[in-house]
């Protein structure tokens, strides 16, 4: 019996060693992938980026099969400082007051070692502003500044930052909880800031989306599984009797228009006013129409 116990226990540390080796390897099969520190790929409107940018980094590799579907594999010492933002970007390059919504939806799988956080980077006026909103945080990671209190934002509790990091104004809104996967009202956060008075109609750049990485020491896999950013825009319409209330929406980019009962729609309607329930505005009453 001591003898069976002796073989197998080293066989057991092997394996486990092995699965873990296995694990945290980029998918071979991927469409790109890189090891440079500024690595970056453009895919569907979409800037995928390494940013490997902080001081002791240690190794990092990115890997995409799309914009939507991406991952890291890094090793980052356990040190402070943070080491790398991999991340997706989607460039809006628009005034707040011309937007009409701006949303983003996210779905990570992350895992449970090591210190970093899932974030958004959100930039404003050639990145005079940062704004980060932090969806999932582990290990010794904290936000720039000092906290305003809780910000109330569409159906999102929030607590507030405020501060500097020497180059621009910080701004970054936590959770009291991880959550993976959701969708956020950029929008909604950067209209909370313009109405506190610490910025005004901003110009909207990059909206990011990734993994700032403090330390991942032995290899950690990072995986988005889910990212987009959809906005829209367009000048307020009323009707003769004053009750129409309409958008020029714009989805982008525009796939398809189908309407509610399947009869496949025009691409040209992409361009059309649509009330604020998504109907399409004609002279008979609302056409229920989908874009996406």
């Amino acid at each position: 019996m001591i003898k069976i116990h002796f073989f197998f226990a080293p066989c057991i540390l092997i394996l486990t060693m092995f699965a873990f080796s296995a694990f945290a390897q980029v998918p071979a099969n991927a469409a790109w992938s890189s090891t440079a520190a500024f690595g970056s790929w453009s895919n569907g409107g979409y800037s995928l980026t390494n940013d490997v940018w902080g001081s002791g980094a240690g190794t990092e590799t990115i890997w995409a099969n799309s914009y939507s579907d991406w991952g890291v594999v890094a090793n980052h010492p356990n040190t402070g400082g943070v080491k790398s933002y991999p991340h997706c970007g989607k460039m809006v390059n628009m005034k707040l007051s011309a937007l009409k919504s701006v949303t983003s939806t996210y779905a990570v799988t992350v895992p449970s070692s090591g210190s970093y956080e899932t974030a958004y980077d959100i930039w404003c006026n050639n990145n005079a502003y940062e704004i980060m909103v932090w969806c999932t945080k582990t290990g010794a990671v904290g936000p720039i500044g000092s906290s305003q209190g809780s910000a109330v934002i569409g159906t999102d509790t929030w607590t507030a930052y405020k501060g500097t990091n020497g180059s621009n104004q910080v701004y970054s809104f936590l959770r009291s909880s991880n959550i993976s996967s959701g969708t956020i009202d950029v929008l909604g956060v950067l209209n909370w800031i313009k109405n506190k008075g610490w910025f005004a109609d901003v110009t909207l750049g990059d909206v990011q989306f990734g993994f700032e990485i403090t330390s991942s020491s032995g290899g950690l896999n990072f995986n988005c599984t889910n990212y987009s950013v959809t906005y829209s825009t367009g000048t307020s319409v009323a009707g003769s009797d004053g009750r129409m209330n309409a958008v020029d929406y714009r989805p982008t980019p525009v796939r398809k228009a189908v309407w509610l009962n399947r009869r496949a729609a025009e691409r040209n309607y992409a361009g059309n006013y649509f009330n604020i329930r998504g109907q399409h505005i004609t002279r008979e009453i609302g056409e229920q129409l989908l874009l996406y």
